[in-house]
């Protein structure tokens, strides 16, 4: 147990695969839209977790094709670069699924 009652894991004990959001040449800012499916970027994470607000959004054709990088309810999103030990769990209810994006990576878990 940590100090805080937390107990700890090795992430490869408790996940089935670790994915990065996909490069920057595969989605660009023509690609955002008003509404569709929002993107996860590091300014949507912070030490509280997922900040569900202020989104970018892309169409379900892009995310679709976009499919590694997805995150559906109860995924684990953390930053990768940038401001490290950003941390979310993706709720569910608001969005079916998210994508993340450059600097981000997401967990499916067990």
């Amino acid at each position: 147990m940590s100090s805080k009652g937390w107990k700890k894991y090795k992430l490869g004990d408790v996940v089935d695969d670790i994915a990065m959001g996909p490069f920057g040449s595969n989605i660009k800012v023509d690609n955002f839209i008003d509404q569709g499916v929002p993107v996860i970027r590091g300014s949507n994470l912070n030490e509280g977790g997922l900040i569900d607000e202020k989104f970018v959004y892309i169409s379900e054709e892009k995310a679709l094709s976009l499919k590694r990088s997805l995150a559906y309810p109860d995924d684990l999103v953390f930053t990768h670069r940038g401001t490290i030990g950003q941390v979310g769990i993706i709720p569910h209810g608001k969005h079916p699924k998210y994508l993340v994006h450059l600097g981000v990576s997401k967990t499916v878990n067990q």
